[in-house]
């Protein structure tokens, strides 16, 4: 059996993500390597960029943007340390990082946490938050392949906070900056920026509570938003905590640039949708996959997840369904049809292929026909 034709980009990594359609590194010929991130000129390219965002994301101008290091889950743990503490903590857990979240602010800083579960490819109860509470959620955990399907039930009249890990929908939902108060993403998903820093929104009422607040427990260097008392204003003006890759910087902003030029973030949904499409085509196509996540309403739109239909692969143990995956991964990699699609370890057991706006159409199509291929190949029992 001759294999389907092959992708282009084999690239379908949930993050990093694929670069953009015509990305080089000769686009990164202006980056100010070898040059302080200090200097003048590297401070106008970080105010570039975050005025990029602004305008992008929508964000209000009384929105203050941190640029953080650690990606987003840096920008998260930032936010953790600095604003906990005045409220309880209610925490929506269903994927990798919100159970890590869920036991650092449980354990290491000793909070009065509930925890809302739900097993990997389910979404907890959301209506039973409290807004009295400050509240902790990932709008689209990849590693899950869930999304929020949407955001009634933070109240407009809360008392807590809301703290919004965004990192796979900033750029692809159109956020409801009114009810989150402090939001964290990166460059590295949706945009296929590379991994390095991450960006902290905080809304008005989140830069109070860092005002007014401090936490008794002893914060690291790298995520310290206040010194003595005093807010570290500088860091909600470009200057990083840190020394930060001027090389990143100018890919990151390069893709910003393409963004724009393609329309906007509108263009982005609209590239996404169409490769959900297509996926969704392969799927009435075929009878061996079906989706982790069951429930459409709370499936993210990228990354999807796949697992094996046939009921031999549900009754093995979990060890062996991973292996059972491993080895369809080794096949479509050796084959080139598609990298870095079995699921976060530390998740359920299952595939999964982003499939966000810098992917193209084609090649996913290529790649679903490929993993129909691999699987045919190798069988049921392997």
């Amino acid at each position: 059996m001759n294999p389907p034709l092959r992708p282009n980009c084999a690239s379908f990594s949930s993050g990093p993500c694929a670069k953009r359609p015509g990305w080089s590194v000769a686009s990164l010929q202006n980056a100010l390597v070898g040059r302080s991130h200090r200097s003048a000129s590297a401070l106008e390219k970080l105010q570039e960029v975050t005025t990029r965002i602004r305008q992008l994301l929508g964000i209000p101008q009384d929105y203050r943007i941190a640029i953080l290091p650690g990606s987003s889950t840096g920008a998260m743990e930032t936010a953790f340390w600095n604003l906990l503490g005045v409220l309880g903590v209610d925490i929506l857990k269903c994927d990798v990082f919100s159970r890590i979240w869920a036991c650092d602010i449980r354990k290491q800083l000793g909070l009065d946490v509930r925890i809302f579960s739900s097993p990997f490819g389910h979404l907890p109860e959301i209506n039973t938050v409290d807004s009295t509470r400050d509240v902790i959620f990932c709008w689209t955990g990849t590693t899950a392949c869930i999304s929020v399907p949407h955001v009634e039930w933070i109240g407009e009249n809360r008392v807590g906070l809301t703290l919004c890990d965004a990192t796979s929908a900033a750029f692809l939902v159109d956020l409801p900056w009114p009810k989150l108060d402090a939001t964290a993403f990166s460059c590295q998903k949706v945009l296929g920026g590379e991994a390095s820093f991450g960006f902290l929104v905080l809304g008005p009422r989140a830069f109070s509570r860092l005002e007014h607040y401090t936490p008794q427990w002893p914060i690291p260097h790298l995520i310290r938003l206040k010194k003595e008392g005093k807010i570290l204003e500088d860091i909600f003006h470009e200057r990083t905590i840190n020394t930060i890759s001027l090389l990143v910087v100018e890919d990151f902003l390069n893709t910003l640039i393409w963004v724009e030029q393609i329309g906007g973030v509108q263009a982005l949904r609209q590239l996404t949708r169409t490769n959900h499409a297509c996926a969704e085509q392969w799927m009435g196509q075929q009878k061996d996959f079906t989706y982790f996540v069951q429930d459409p309403a709370v499936r993210a739109l990228t990354p999807i997840g796949l697992v094996p239909a046939h009921k031999g692969f549900a009754e093995r143990s979990i060890d062996d369904q991973w292996k059972y995956l491993s080895c369809i991964v080794d096949l479509l990699e050796k084959e080139r049809f598609a990298f870095d699609v079995l699921g976060h370890i530390k998740s359920a057991p299952h595939l999964r292929f982003w499939i966000g706006p810098t992917i193209s159409p084609i090649d996913l199509a290529r790649a679903l026909d490929g993993l129909s291929w691999a699987y045919a190949k190798l069988g049921r029992e392997l």
